[in-house]
């Protein structure tokens, strides 16, 4: 690993400039969810022994504590009924070193989640632009790290969107010791063009040239990074906030997405990156998931699955990569039933009310949620996936007691 600073000095200074702006919610929310890897890669550069997960949710749930009067009996009951689902298939299951941390975490990071998802949905004022600036910061600062400390090639030009992933790659070649993957520098993006599009007065006048730029910077860095989950969760963000719109008409709504599909398109098939080009074909479109150890598991215990942490034979992490064949694979049709329905009941009963849903911030929380999901279904196991059961959790929670209308929003928004 090379040493070096600049650009890595850099983004730690933005990270810490923006991150001293932030309110105190916000700043939880900042710990909580997103600081944890970031603690763990500049231990590792420092040289330093220290545990990154419980010093990230203990400051993080520190200054959300103010907050735990607010959170709903409801979220606390199906979280709690979660947890029970966990322990009752870990007991049926083998009971591994993997099932146990798997077990632990979960129960562990789902307990802080609930601090930041509850400030998310519009509990406590969160500060939804800066925290995407943040999460930018974020992306830059594992690029610079990755470019300075690990050796990844610089980009020959604007447009050489293959050199972080195949830096990555060539890097694992030799070695499996870094701390991060070019999804880490995706995946904040995603979220960061959630939490831009999820606010009320994105592209409001006065402000379009400030958040046109960050929208543009967004797409170039998710590009740079060629994280497909990411790139394609950008576009899934993008094309429901043009959905939800009150504003455009039907045929500028179908115009807009279609256009979006289109230089989706482009990309896939103009740009010709390594990533895209794997995605394209059939042998690679599912790299590193074993779908197939999933469906035998499936077919063979459908209804009870093999128990936590079972997908792995070996009691090292292993698992499919997608929430959906890890709950199915593992908790079979009863378990994953018995998980939606203690997560998204009330979500499933008023599918109108649950897509409409504006908080009394006028913030759509929808669409970060999807941008959660993408993540979960396309990557990860339940150590983090955990994230999204518990934003689903207050989710449907928060949309049976409605701030605003989505005519409120749009009200509050001004002129898209």
């Amino acid at each position: 690993m090379k040493s070096a600073f600049g650009l890595s000095l850099l983004s730690i200074i933005l990270l810490l400039i923006s991150f001293i702006k932030l309110n105190k919610e916000t700043k939880g929310i900042v710990l909580i969810l997103f600081s944890a890897p970031i603690f763990v890669l500049l231990f590792r550069i420092l040289g330093f022994s220290i545990t990154a997960l419980p010093l990230s949710l203990s400051l993080g749930i520190y200054l959300l504590r103010t907050s735990w009067g607010n959170i709903s009996n409801n979220v606390i009951i199906s979280y709690l009924g979660l947890v029970a689902i966990f322990i009752a298939w870990f007991i049926y299951g083998p009971q591994h070193t993997y099932a146990q941390t798997k077990l632990n975490m979960a129960i562990t990071i789902g307990a802080g989640s609930i601090f930041a998802w509850n400030s998310l949905m519009g509990i406590e004022p969160v500060e939804a632009k800066k925290l995407a600036r943040i999460l930018i910061a974020i992306s830059l600062f594992y690029m610079s790290v990755a470019l300075e400390f690990f050796g990844f090639t610089y980009p020959s030009n604007i447009l050489d969107f293959d050199s972080f992933r195949v830096g990555f790659t060539n890097y694992i070649r030799t070695s499996d010791d870094i701390p991060f993957t070019y999804h880490s520098m995706g995946v904040p993006i995603l979220f960061a063009c959630a939490l831009f599009l999820a606010s009320p007065d994105i592209l409001r006048k006065g402000k379009k040239v400030d958040d046109s730029i960050l929208l543009i910077l967004c797409l170039y860095l998710v590009l740079l990074s060629q994280a497909r989950q990411a790139i394609l969760g950008i576009f899934l963000v993008i094309a429901l906030r043009v959905w939800l719109s009150r504003t455009l008409s039907s045929a500028y709504k179908a115009a807009l997405i279609i256009g979006s599909t289109g230089i989706l398109l482009i990309l896939f098939i103009g740009l010709e990156t390594t990533a895209f080009t794997q995605a394209a074909s059939e042998g690679n479109l599912a790299v590193n998931r074993n779908y197939d150890r999933a469906f035998d598991i499936i077919k063979d215990s459908p209804f009870l699955g093999v128990g936590l942490g079972g997908y792995s034979l070996t009691g090292i992490r292993e698992y499919p990569h997608s929430i959906f064949w890890e709950l199915l694979s593992e908790f079979g049709l009863l378990g994953l039933t018995l998980v939606i329905a203690f997560s998204s009941s009330r979500i499933i009963l008023n599918p109108r009310k649950a897509i409409h849903y504006v908080n009394q911030h006028g913030q759509m929380p929808l669409l970060i949620i999807v941008a959660f999901g993408v993540r979960a279904l396309s990557s990860s196991d339940l150590t983090e996936s955990i994230v999204f059961l518990v934003a689903v959790i207050t989710y449907n929670s928060a949309i049976c007691k409605p701030r605003l209308s989505s005519s409120n929003f749009i009200k509050t928004s001004n002129h898209e």
